[in-house]
């Protein structure tokens, strides 16, 4: 059982270091299109503009959303993979 569960953490463990990774990735990336978007504003204007930025608010959003929620998402990986490493400790 401890092998079994020694898998589960280092599985677990991995996954959590590759959320992080990509969280901070997409964090990064959605501000650097943020400093476009700004540049954009200042000259693009007109119907096509305003349909454009309701686009652009969406997927703003969309960025958004996805970094806060995975915020709570590593804290839970990080809590059970303290419990784990402390069961597997006990073993």
């Amino acid at each position: 059982m401890a092998a079994d569960l020694r898998v589960v953490i280092d599985l677990l463990a991995d996954y959590q270091t590759s959320l992080g990774a990509q969280r901070q990735l997409v964090a990064e990336s959605h501000g650097e299109l943020v400093d476009r978007f700004r540049a954009l504003v200042e000259v693009y204007d007109g119907t096509s503009f305003r349909e454009f930025t309701a686009g652009w608010r969406h997927t703003e959003d969309a960025f958004d959303s996805y970094v806060h929620g995975v915020a709570p998402l590593l804290d839970l990986l990080s809590d059970k993979l303290d419990q784990l490493r402390r069961v597997d400790g006990a073993q």
